[in-house]
C-alpha cells in the first residue's frame, strides 16, 4: 500500500485530528452559528473569517440599541477604521467599550439623523433604490467582499457592521455581522447563490425579498463621511464631557 494512503487510514491519523481538535477547543475559538441552507448537511463547511475581522468584544458599545441602529453602525465602522479615537469623546477612554453612553450619544445622534435626510437619501435614490433585489444583493455582497475595513451595511429594517465575508459551499455569500442589538454574540447574512434570498442566521425570521422598504445598502467609512455632513464636537469637548 501507498504509505501516504496508509498513514491517512491509520489509528494515528485519528489521534492527530483529536489533538488538533482539542487545542483549537482550548483557545476558545468562536463557535459558528447554524446556517440555513437548502444544501445537503455534508456540504457545509466552517466559516473561515475573513483577516479585516476585528475582535467587537471589548471594542464597541457596551450599551443597548434604541432604535438607532444606523448611527449605531456608522459610528462604529468610524471607531474601526481611525476616523474618530474613543479619547475625542472621553479623556479615560482606550476603546469604544469604555465610553459611557451620555459622551456619545449625541454623536450617534448626528449620524442617525442625517442618514434619513439630505446627501445620504440622495445618494440611496441614485445608487441603490433604482436596482433590482438581485443587484441589490450583489452590490452589497460585492462591496463587503472587497472592502478591506468594516462597513455599514443594511438589510430589512436594520443596519448593521459587516466585517468578514465566505463563500458557501452550495455557492451562496455569507457576511458576517456585528450587530448593536446582540453585542455579546454574532451572526452571519447569508446570500443565496442567485442573489434572490438573504437570510439572518441569529434572526431567523428576518428572510427577505426586497431587503426592507428602500432596499439594502453598503457604505464604507469614506462614504459615510462625504455623505454625512461633518460631526462638531461640543465646545469643550472632551474635557468638559462627563468622565
Amino acid at each position: 500500500m501507498n504509505p501516504i494512503a496508509k498513514f491517512l487510514g491509520s489509528p494515528m491519523r485519528s489521534i492527530m485530528l483529536l489533538t488538533c481538535w482539542l487545542a483549537a477547543t482550548a483557545h476558545g475559538q468562536e463557535a459558528t452559528a447554524p446556517i440555513a441552507s437548502t444544501a445537503p448537511a455534508e456540504a457545509a463547511a466552517p466559516l473561515e473569517i475573513n483577516p479585516k475581522e476585528i475582535a467587537f468584544a471589548s471594542d464597541t458599545y457596551q450599551f443597548i440599541n434604541d432604535n438607532r441602529c444606523v448611527g449605531y453602525s456608522m459610528t462604529a465602522v468610524l471607531f474601526k477604521t481611525g476616523k474618530f479615537a474613543p479619547t475625542d469623546f472621553q479623556p479615560d477612554a482606550r476603546t469604544v467599550n469604555d465610553l459611557k453612553k451620555e459622551n456619545v450619544t449625541r454623536f450617534i445622534q448626528h449620524y442617525m439623523s442625517n442618514a434619513h435626510v439630505g446627501t445620504f437619501q440622495t445618494y440611496l435614490d441614485q445608487e441603490w433604490r433604482n436596482l433590482s433585489v438581485v443587484d441589490t444583493h450583489k452590490k452589497i455582497v460585492s462591496k463587503v467582499k472587497q472592502s478591506a475595513a468594516p462597513l455599514a451595511i443594511a438589510y430589512g429594517h436594520h443596519a448593521v457592521v459587516a466585517y468578514g465575508y465566505s463563500a458557501r459551499p452550495d455557492g451562496g455569500h455569507e457576511i458576517r455581522i456585528y450587530d448593536n442589538n446582540d453585542i455579546h454574540a454574532h451572526y452571519s447574512l447569508v446570500y443565496s447563490a442567485d442573489f434572490t434570498q438573504v437570510i439572518a442566521t441569529r434572526r431567523s425570521e428576518l428572510i427577505f425579498g426586497r431587503t426592507g422598504r428602500s432596499g439594502g445598502w453598503a457604505v464604507n467609512a469614506d462614504e459615510i463621511l462625504s455623505l454625512i455632513p461633518a460631526f462638531e464636537k461640543p465646545p469643550g469637548a472632551p474635557s468638559e464631557i462627563s468622565q
